[in-house]
């Protein structure tokens, strides 16, 4: 009887084990990332090309068809296969990486009434955190409550957001500066006067009934690749083939 009930218990353990979701895998390149960032992402008015794509200087989230560097939440991203050391999530295809950030956009105007870009920036890039998330960054300290905490008598700068909204660069070499994402963010953007949209205005990126407003997405969602991996914008088929598996926001 001991023997048998041993033997199940192994069985049931290694069932376990083989039914680990693939989003608990550590990854830090996916199989097909050269082809696929060769063939959707834009350098320039050209296609960045498989060579170009092995030569980009920031290939962290290139390599995990990631172009938005969405981090893993507890719910699993749909199209997921895994994620890297710091949580970047690793994607089966790039589109499912732009279906995660509208996904997200959606979330936090729901979550939060998040709807201008600074509102947006200021929730996943905070004033309080410094570049990298450590306690201490040239001198400057991260004023988060959760994570890593400074010393103590740390006598020098703070990361956290001036009084005037207006950060000094030198705290930007050091510290999060979400005023400074969400202006990339709405570049291209205007508002219903046909001036360029402020950071502190509505994105408009959702209609009454939850549809995504097109135009208006694109242009975010590419000013967020040009952003995160380093000036490269995603083809349009790659944003239609995104927009096109979104759903709605409700």
């Amino acid at each position: 009887m001991t023997r048998n009930i041993l033997i199940s218990a192994c069985l049931l353990i290694a069932g376990l084990l083989l039914s680990v979701p693939a989003a608990a895998q550590t990854v830090t390149k996916v199989k097909n990332w050269s082809d696929n960032a060769g063939s959707m992402l834009m350098q320039g008015e050209a296609l960045l090309g498989v060579d170009g794509a092995k030569a980009h200087k920031y290939q962290r989230c290139i390599k995990l068809n990631n172009y938005v560097c969405m981090k893993q939440v507890p719910a699993i991203w749909n199209g997921s296969v895994g994620q890297d050391g710091d949580n970047h999530t690793a994607f089966s295809h790039p589109k499912f990486s732009l279906r995660a950030k509208m996904r997200d956009l959606c979330s936090k105007k729901k979550r939060y009434q998040a709807v201008s870009a600074l509102a947006v920036a200021e929730r996943y890039s905070p004033w309080c955190d410094t570049l990298g998330s450590g306690a201490v960054r040239k001198g400057w300290a991260k004023s988060c409550e959760d994570g890593a905490r400074p010393p103590e008598n740390h006598a020098g700068p703070v990361c956290q957001k001036p009084e005037n909204g207006v950060p000094s660069d030198e705290q930007c070499r050091s510290c999060n500066c979400p005023d400074r994402i969400a202006r990339q963010m709405v570049r291209g953007l205007t508002d219903r006067n046909g001036q360029a949209l402020s950071i502190d205005a509505d994105m408009e990126l959702f209609g009454p009934d939850g549809q995504i407003i097109t135009d208006r997405m694109k242009t975010v969602l590419s000013n967020q690749v040009y952003q995160e991996v380093g000036a490269l914008r995603p083809t349009d088929a790659l944003l239609a083939e995104s927009l096109a598996i979104a759903g709605v926001c409700r």
